[in-house]
């Protein structure tokens, strides 16, 4: 995937793109520093069913599929109330997501998240 914002002085773009989709009122700086927002090409793989990855991931423009066992069971598109929450959060990973076509994705480090949250 390639990493759209990397530099720092692109923690203006990092905060529009997951201020308002963090379920804090505001985005933290620890979050935002942790944060890439990345492009996937249609048909990148995300991450996949099992994996232990954690990094919690959300879809910003574009559409992402969750698949399990290799069918699609949920199409997630940006602005949608499901888009509102991360894909599969759950770990191990309860799907394989992959780009309907290009997306762009936020991919926050969840440790630093789940610190923040709790």
């Amino acid at each position: 995937m390639e990493t759209l914002y990397d530099r720092p002085d692109d923690q203006r773009t990092r905060h529009q793109a997951a201020g308002g989709l963090l379920p804090i009122e505001r985005a933290e700086d620890a979050v935002l520093e942790k944060a890439s927002l990345v492009q996937a090409k249609r048909g990148q793989i995300l991450f996949k069913e099992g994996g232990p990855e954690k990094r919690t991931i959300y879809v910003l423009p574009g559409t992402v599929e969750l698949r399990k066992d290799g069918d699609v069971v949920e199409t997630i598109a940006a602005g949608s109330d499901a888009a509102r929450n991360p894909l599969s959060p759950l770990l191990p990973r309860e799907h394989t997501a992959v780009a309907a076509g290009v997306a762009e994705v936020v991919i926050i480090d969840t440790e630093i998240l789940d610190s923040i949250l709790t």
